[in-house]
């Protein structure tokens, strides 16, 4: 018996079907780059795991080949379009790389990440340093038309709060006040992750994050501080539009109450032509400064919506849009929270008489401090909530509504 199976096991190891199936089986492992040598097939069942094809994913390869420190980091740089195989640009991390082609892993044409790591490593020809750069951010045009859809969502959700509120200010000033805000906040977002945090790269970059999709801030790599620090800026150059506009209306505002023979101005533009006429363009930008103190707060309203966007797309599964919307009004209610009571102090600056040739009454606060201690003083420290919950209730559905809308433009709109 143990004869026969002898003699059958040496038929059996002569056969040469056998035998080329087994080399082109070693040889196709081999050239994947699973086995380190293709001499005995008894090495494919110890060899041959998951773990070793895993290790053939581009991004391992890639940090095998030090283009990035991290599988994260390649993970991000594979997603962004920065890399190719051969001639093939490769968009998914699972791409398997075969111990062929790893010497052609490389960055596409054009990469400024390429361009980074060439210069870092002294690798640029006189030419290329010489010739210009282009332009990054072609798409900047894309936060200013999304803002002016921004302030159409704003004011359809916000319309019966401001009722309550007080004037409701009109649809093209609210527009162009949104889209000059959420398009420098683009700008300033792109200016910032270029220069100061060009080095920034999140904990997260690898993970398979749905922020393409969820948000504007995905083009960007910034820490959350960073998009509040462009929520400053933003909050800056927004306010030398916003003050006179905001002036204008809460002079109306106060107005109201009386009768029409008694009231100073007839509507926005005799406001405008009489504050101009008696103290130039300082009485149109009265209030300025509380404006831009004011508005130093959208450091807590961005910082906080990036937050608020990462935790949800990290601890749920709610889709862009869901995501957008609540991210946009929980950070809008952190934003009125914080920065309420310097908003009751901006108008009680912006409806302070001007005086002089005006002949609406005697100037009471010349400075920031004295409006804030009036009201202190007058109400005490609740003086300075008044008005906190109209205001707090439209913040909510308002916010988050123009914040779905920005977003859902800026990913609809071309880059």
């Amino acid at each position: 018996m143990v004869r026969k199976l002898k003699y059958h096991e040496q038929k059996l190891l002569k056969s040469a079907v056998r035998r080329k199936h087994e080399d082109l089986l070693l040889d196709k492992l081999y050239d994947m780059g699973v086995l380190s040598t293709k001499s005995k097939l008894s090495a494919v069942e110890n060899a041959v795991t998951v773990s070793a094809f895993a290790r053939r994913r581009l991004p391992v390869v890639m940090t095998r080949l030090r283009m990035a420190e991290t599988v994260q980091a390649a993970t991000k740089l594979i997603e962004q379009g920065h890399v190719r195989v051969g001639t093939d640009t490769i968009t998914d991390p699972a791409y398997l790389v075969t111990r062929g082609m790893e010497d052609f892993v490389t960055w596409t044409v054009g990469s400024k990440i390429k361009k980074t790591i060439m210069k870092y490593r002294d690798e640029l020809d006189d030419f290329e340093l010489l010739r210009p750069a282009k332009p990054s951010g072609g798409n900047h045009y894309k936060g200013f038309v999304a803002g002016v859809f921004s302030g159409i969502a704003k004011l359809a959700v916000g319309h019966p709060f401001d009722t309550v509120k007080g004037a409701t200010p009109p649809l093209v000033g609210w527009m162009f006040m949104d889209s000059v805000m959420l398009g420098s906040l683009t700008v300033y977002r792109r200016l910032l992750s270029d220069t100061l945090f060009q080095n920034y790269r999140p904990l997260d970059a690898g993970s398979k994050s749905r922020a393409g999709q969820q948000s504007a801030n995905a083009s960007v790599s910034l820490p959350s501080y960073g998009h509040g620090l462009a929520g400053i800026m933003a909050g800056c150059t927004v306010s030398f539009i916003a003050a006179p506009v905001e002036h204008i209306k809460a002079r109306l505002q106060v107005q109201y109450a009386a009768s029409k023979s008694d009231r100073l101005f007839k509507g926005p533009l005799d406001c405008l032509s009489k504050i101009y006429g008696a103290h130039g363009i300082r009485g149109i930008y009265r209030g300025l400064g509380a404006t831009l103190l004011f508005r130093g707060f959208f450091f807590c309203w961005w910082g906080s919506y990036d937050i608020f966007t990462r935790l949800f797309q990290k601890h749920t599964d709610l889709s862009a849009p869901a995501i957008n919307f609540w991210a946009g009004g929980l950070s809008a209610q952190v934003f009125w929270i914080t920065s309420y009571p310097s908003d009751v102090v901006k108008q009680r600056i912006m409806t302070d008489p001007l005086g002089g040739a005006l002949n609406d009454g005697t100037r009471q606060f010349p400075r920031w401090a004295d409006a804030a201690k009036a009201v202190y003083r007058e109400s005490g420290a609740m003086g300075y909530w008044r008005g906190f919950l109209p205001c707090f209730l439209r913040a909510f559905p308002a916010n988050a509504m123009a914040l779905v809308a920005f977003e859902g433009v800026m990913r609809l709109l071309p880059n």
